[in-house]
């Protein structure tokens, strides 16, 4: 028995054990990853990296889940980073290497490929893209989701000055509230765009939460989407700092809201003001002249 044990500790290769140690790398980083509270966009991508330091088989002709699986993450916070170019090439390479193997993999880093291209203002290959995933994925629920993002794109390009914002979808606030079309008092709006890992633009969102209690207009009205999706630092941030806006959250899939490529915003901060009657009135509006733009 003992000599049957020992030839079969010894048919194992080198590459068995390799791949032994980074499924090992790899569980113990999904550990890290989903602790609470959630590490931070930084802290995830520093976790990331680690990881790709000692288990990175990119170079391999065929790169296991487990390495594909880490640069996906790394390509999706490039992408709420709203680094187009990065986001561009991780997800191009990472469905290429994912092709035939890891269909889930492949049709996430499409998906990402496709938002990344709306992002740039490239949306004839956003729309490429698209159709790639849609003609791979022949009656799945994957075809149904890529023929309505193509619906969303042929449809709607940003919304321009002078324009209503009819399509916006909002979401679920920090309180867990739904925010809707129907959500807001019949007054101006004001959407900022923000990370809490920015300080640019967490003091461009104070300083415009400020003006915009000055003017007496609704907090309501002020909807702060972030790129952050760990909601308890976010909810404890706007109990420290006395925040009374809503905030909308990342929603932890990876992707960028839609709203964000529905009004054309490509960088934070980014500020989006509505008049009552719900028209784009003005893009990045400094804190003392919402006043003057909405008497336009």
């Amino acid at each position: 028995m003992l000599a049957l044990l020992a030839c079969a500790i010894a048919a194992q290769s080198p590459q068995d054990d390799a791949k032994s140690a980074q499924s090992k790398a790899f569980a113990q980083l999904e550990e890290q990853l989903s602790k609470r509270p959630r590490p931070s966009l930084t802290q995830r991508q520093k976790l990331l990296l680690d990881f790709l330091q000692t288990q990175d088989d990119s170079t391999a002709a065929a790169p296991s889940r487990e390495t594909l699986s880490v640069r996906l993450r790394l390509a999706e916070i490039a992408l709420l980073r709203l680094d187009a170019q990065t986001a561009q090439k991780a997800f191009a390479a990472i469905a290429e290497a994912a092709r035939e193997r890891f269909p889930n993999v492949r049709q996430r880093a499409q998906f990402g490929l496709h938002q990344a291209f709306r992002l740039a203002g490239e949306p004839d290959e956003a729309r490429a893209v698209l159709e790639t995933l849609r003609v791979e994925n022949k009656g799945s629920d994957v075809e149904r989701e890529a023929e309505l993002a193509l619906a969303q794109l042929d449809a709607r390009r940003p919304i321009a000055v002078g324009e209503a914002a009819d399509s916006l979808l909002f979401g679920k606030d920090l309180a867990g509230e739904t925010v809707t079309a129907e959500s807001f008092d019949e007054e101006p709006r004001l959407f900022v765009f923000w990370s809490a890992e920015h300080a640019p633009s967490v003091r461009r969102l104070e300083a415009l939460a400020r003006a915009w209690s000055k003017l007496g207009l609704p907090m309501r009205n002020l909807v702060a989407y972030c790129t952050d999706d760990d909601a308890d630092m976010l909810r404890t941030m706007a109990d420290d700092r006395g925040y009374t806006f809503r905030i909308l959250p990342a929603s932890g899939s990876g992707y960028l809201h839609a709203d964000w490529l529905r009004l054309g915003v490509t960088a934070v901060p980014t500020s989006v003001l509505f008049d009552a009657e719900q028209q784009l009135v003005a893009i990045d509006p400094p804190p003392h002249r919402i006043a003057a733009c909405l008497q336009r």
